[in-house]
């Protein structure tokens, strides 16, 4: 009845508050993270010519990651084009994202390390352990290029480990580019990471390399980035004709292929290297256009829809919770509602509580942990000089 699907992965960590902050973008990551949580608790068994296009649609709701690419290569590095010129550079942005990101990550990987091989066999305890220390260096991604996937408790946090060491090297990159060659350098990073992939995919890689290996997945980070280096030269006042048709072209083609192609399509070679490269394109323009629209505008009305924006702000909890919830709760759920409902009333009646359950858990989170540890972003090395200039140069959406 249900499939494990864990190498799917929200990757934004959630925002702190601010007064300042486009607040359509949290929507924009409420997107992202609703078709995670979809594709792991809401895909139906192909039962009907409904069922099965649901199914099928379902099976390639993987791509909310590259979503969550697209919006994080924004989002950062419009960040570190505004303080280039700050004291304290490197050491304020490695300051934030530990802040942001290792608080819940850290929670994640005791309960799934520590806790859980208390229950298990000692065969999975025994797994869990020994990649536990490539998931502290955020190395986990490489190693399941490189042997295989990764225990499933734990298969679901490869992309942070890209966008972690994306990141280690990105901010020396923009610090070092002339601001009018920067948005050159992430199209060809783009087309970079198109080609390799491209090349492993004709050399016979595996569906899990082509996925998780850093240099075939940075299309999404690349692209993000490519639109804030626009901004901070021109601005972001229309979506060029030429995006604007590539984003079409690109979605239209997604859908069709989403709808009409059944199966585990993130499992398939080709249907991974297609998706996140039609993934990137659309949703690229999708963000373009979100930026350039005036307030007010249909698609900016629709991701300022609060039910969107809510997901949004706990997006990095949901997903870093809800496949452990998944697995562990709402599959067994599932099993023994069956008994008494068909299995797709069961999967629906299971993951409607367990998502409720999700969300609890991933705001006791946020409030309890995240958001106290937040105040000190503005506290760590090198913040006393460069505090007042980061909040003269803040701009609206641009909150990572």
């Amino acid at each position: 009845m249900v499939s494990q699907r864990g190498t799917d992965l929200v990757t934004e960590a959630p925002p702190e508050p601010a007064a300042e902050r486009d607040l359509a973008l949290d929507g924009v990551r409420g997107l992202a993270v609703l078709m995670i949580v979809l594709l792991h608790g809401f895909t139906p068994a192909p039962t009907g010519p409904v069922t099965q296009l649901l199914h099928n649609g379902g099976e390639s709701l993987f791509i909310g990651v590259d979503l969550f690419f697209v919006l994080s290569g924004f989002l950062i590095t419009s960040i570190l084009i505004r303080s280039r010129e700050q004291a304290g550079y490197f050491r304020h942005f490695y300051w934030r994202r530990g802040l942001r990101i290792f608080p819940a990550y850290l929670i994640v990987l005791f309960v799934s390390c520590v806790l859980l091989p208390l229950r298990s066999d000692p065969a999975t305890a025994q797994a869990l352990h020994a990649v536990a220390p490539w998931h502290l260096l955020y190395l986990q991604n490489l190693l399941a290029a490189a042997t295989g996937p990764m225990p499933a408790d734990l298969s679901h946090l490869w992309s942070l480990a890209i966008e972690e060491q994306f990141y280690l090297l990105w901010p020396l990159t923009v610090l070092l580019l002339p601001r009018q060659r920067l948005a050159p350098v992430c199209a060809g990073l783009f087309g970079a990471s198109c080609l390799v992939k491209l090349a492993l995919y004709l050399g016979g890689a595996s569906w899990l390399t082509l996925y998780v290996f850093t240099p075939c997945h940075v299309e999404g980070l690349a692209a993000g980035a490519w639109i804030a280096a626009k901004r901070q030269i021109g601005g972001v006042r229309s979506v060029p004709a030429w995006l604007g048709a590539a984003g079409a072209v690109a979605g239209a083609a997604l859908l069709l292929i989403a709808l009409a192609v059944p199966g585990a399509k993130l499992f398939d070679r080709t249907q991974v290297v297609l998706h996140n490269f039609l993934a990137s394109v659309a949703f690229a323009a999708l963000l373009y256009a979100v930026l350039a629209m005036r307030p007010g505008a249909w698609l900016r009305r629709l991701f300022d829809w609060r039910p969107l924006r809510f997901l949004g702000l706990y997006s990095y909890g949901i997903y870093l919770i809800s496949w452990g919830l998944v697995r562990h709760v709402q599959y067994p759920m599932a099993r023994r509602l069956s008994a008494h409902l068909s299995d797709n009333m069961a999967l629906l009646a299971s993951g409607l509580a367990v998502s409720a359950l999700c969300i609890v858990l991933a705001m006791l989170m946020f409030h309890a942990v995240e958001k106290p540890l937040l105040r000190f972003k503005d506290r760590g090395p090198g913040r006393r000089r460069a505090t007042a200039a980061v909040a003269a140069a803040a701009r609206p959406g641009e909150t990572a």
